[in-house]
Formats: structure tokens, sequence, C-alpha cells
């Protein structure tokens, strides 16, 4: 039996290599990017793109079993749905303060007895090394919290760009 070590490491590295040319490149884009947390069940992703000097947002939320998704227009308008019926509506509208992306979510329900409404206000932080946003609640429905002691959250960075970018004329609000 002839071995041929030399040809099955040859397939294997181009196997590799090809695979790798088409990962989506992560680099240090500030809050530029796409940016997911999750587990297997559920995944959330948060898109971020600059329009001029501002910057717009994009959130969608999917369950493997599709029983609960949350979709999101670039103006900051969503549609909350379980197991096909709309349950709520979310309005985000991101801006600059003191140099950190703000995140004004507003959640209305729209079938009785479903969750309550409520109001975020989230201090965006990028991570030095570019590849983790964290989410910091700093007011919630009123409530004030200290930064970094309130609740929080973290998304990582899977590309530095964002699907289906914006178009640069915002709709009326």
């Amino acid at each position: 039996m002839t071995r041929r070590p030399c040809a099955v490491g040859w397939g294997a590295m181009l196997l590799v290599l090809a695979s790798c040319a088409w990962q989506p490149e992560v680099s240090n884009t500030g809050y530029v990017g796409t940016w997911v947390r999750g587990n297997p069940h559920t995944r959330s992703a948060l898109a971020i793109a600059k329009d001029g000097d501002a910057y717009r947002v994009r959130w969608s939320v999917r369950t493997d079993d599709g029983k609960w998704t949350v979709t999101c227009d670039w103006d900051g308008r969503c549609e909350e749905f379980r197991e096909g019926q709309k349950v709520a509506t979310f309005a985000f509208r991101p801006y600059m303060e003191n140099g950190l992306l703000m995140l004004r979510t507003t959640r209305t329900p729209v079938v009785a007895g479903d969750r309550q409404e409520y109001t975020d206000l989230d201090q965006l932080v990028v991570d030095p090394s570019g590849k983790v946003l964290w989410s910091y609640t700093i007011e919630r429905n009123g409530t004030k919290f200290k930064p970094r002691e309130g609740p929080y959250r973290w998304l990582e960075k899977v590309s530095d760009e964002v699907e289906g970018r914006p178009t640069t004329a915002r709709s009326a609000s």
C-alpha cells in the first residue's frame, strides 16, 4: 500500500485556506460592523452603520425554531413576533454623547397581557480589541444606574460589514 501524505496534506491545507478566505474581516472599526450574542437556540444581532456624522442601528433576533423573532429597519422601527403573532413594537434612537454611542430603546406591547412597556438608555462601549461591544443600561423606565453598575450585556463582532447597508436618506419619522 502506497501512502500519499503530501497529497492529503496539501488537500487539507487548501481546504483550510479556502475556508479562511470566505471568513468576513473582523478588525477594530469602532462601532461599525455586525455584532452578535446568543446561544445555539437564540441569536441576537446588532448591525451598526455610519451615516455621515451619525450612526444607524438595526437589531434582529431569531430562535432556531422560529417561534420568536424581532426584525427592524435602519430607521429604528422594529416588530416582535411570538409564534407568528405580533406582540410588540420597538423604537431605537442612537445618538452620540461625550464620545460614546447611546441607544434609547422603547418597547411597546400590542397584545394585552404581554410583557410591560419599557424604555432603556444604553451606553455602548467598544472593547479596546474592537471585537467586543458592551451595552451598559444606564437608565430603565426613569431609574438611573451608574455606568457598569446596572444591567449589561456584551456582543461579539462577527464582521466589519453590515448586510443591507442603509441608504443615506432617512425616512420621515
